[in-house]
């Protein structure tokens, strides 16, 4: 069968990918005027290498396991040594011949130490998995999730985190970044046309819900920005950071996934009921497109609950082992911050369904 291009999808598509680069080069000149986020300034030295050979293994008086062993680089043969904590051993094993590892020094010493083990191979390889699959079960449409996948990235690390580390204001990029990411995934995934187009308001609108909600809980709840043991050290770094902005900014980027996933469902399945219907009211379609939120919005709900109670599991376990009063606990800044990024995403997910099914009503009736 002979496939159809179309000729408008195809400029669409050319100039969402060269527009989003040059506003990727532009956005981080904008935000580091050419200096590196990156410490440069750092007293150590990260070498990777193979382990070619373990010399020895000894454990001293306190159970702490010292194995000697010689490594293969790029500049030579090194040795170098891994220190194990008794306590840890069970999870932390010793490192053993054909191991790729990262040792590390301090400037102007001679003595290498054990620091990781590299496991970004492993991950890579799983992202090609991944990406394979896509373009085996999607083919075109999963050739662009993964480019518009590649671009929130880059949005997020090459923009809004430079923006964050050089003490620009956190709300406004992330509220553009938030902005970029629906559109050149709906661009992208979907193309320019009116499916898209209400999948885009209600996403932002979603967002913007989201938002606004956590900076009014703001005025209940004294939040100081000072969630973990990651803040006290943002609050050191050369350029002054809003700590309470951060907040916001995980709300909004924690949320917009779910939201845009809810729209997009709403406005496709819209798409389709007017494309099978002769005539359709913009009563008819906006009904229909509260009937399916309903279904929707439970399962996206506690996928927001569950994605950051599973991403901060090691602390919630550590909070409750060590907390005798459930009061303290959930009053905890911390705990507060999960529960609030899970009730502003909950909430920006419900005002998306109805926004959407309103203006997929207005784009998509017939009658």
């Amino acid at each position: 069968m002979k496939i159809k291009y179309d000729p408008k999808k195809i400029i669409v598509y050319i100039l969402t990918i060269i527009l989003s680069i040059v506003f990727f080069l532009f956005a981080n000149q904008l935000i580091t005027s050419g200096e590196s986020v990156l410490n440069r300034s750092s007293d150590h030295e990260y070498i990777r290498g193979e382990v070619k050979h373990v010399i020895s293994s000894e454990k001293n008086d306190y159970g702490d396991i010292y194995t000697t062993f010689t490594i293969t680089t790029p500049s030579g043969e090194k040795t170098a040594t891994q220190v194990t904590s008794d306590l840890a051993s069970e999870n932390i094993r010793t490192v053993k011949k054909g191991d790729d590892v990262i040792i590390v020094r301090n400037t102007g010493s001679s003595q290498y130490y054990f620091s990781e083990y590299i496991r970004s191979d492993a991950l890579i390889i799983l992202g090609i998995i991944f990406a394979l699959m896509l373009i085996i079960f999607g083919r075109t449409k999963g050739v662009n999730t993964i480019l518009s996948l590649a671009f929130t990235c880059i949005c997020i690390f090459y923009v809004m985190i430079p923006a964050v580390l050089m003490g620009k204001n956190i709300y406004l990029w992330t509220s553009i970044t938030c902005v970029y990411i629906t559109i050149s995934t709906l661009l992208l995934v979907n193309g320019a046309n009116k499916k898209s187009l209400a999948a885009a308001v209600g996403c932002i609108g979603g967002v913007v819900v989201a938002f606004i909600i956590a900076k009014l809980t703001d005025l209940f709840i004294n939040m100081s920005g000072y969630i973990d043991d990651g803040s006290i050290y943002l609050a050191d770094l050369p350029y002054p950071i809003d700590l309470k902005a951060i907040i916001y900014a995980s709300v909004l980027i924690g949320a917009i996934g779910a939201i845009m996933d809810v729209s997009v469902e709403l406005s496709a399945s819209l798409w389709e009921i007017a494309g099978k219907v002769k005539k359709i009211s913009f009563k008819e379609l906006f009904l229909s497109g509260m009937t399916i939120g309903r279904e929707t919005m439970g399962t996206m709900s506690n996928t927001l609950i569950l994605a950051y109670i599973g991403g901060g599991l090691s602390g919630v376990l550590l909070m409750v082992a060590n907390s005798s009063s459930l009061l303290f606990l959930f009053n905890m800044e911390t705990v507060v911050f999960e529960i609030l990024q899970a009730l502003c995403g909950s909430i920006g997910i419900l005002f998306c369904i109805p926004l959407t099914s309103a203006i997929s009503g207005v784009l998509f009736r017939t009658n």
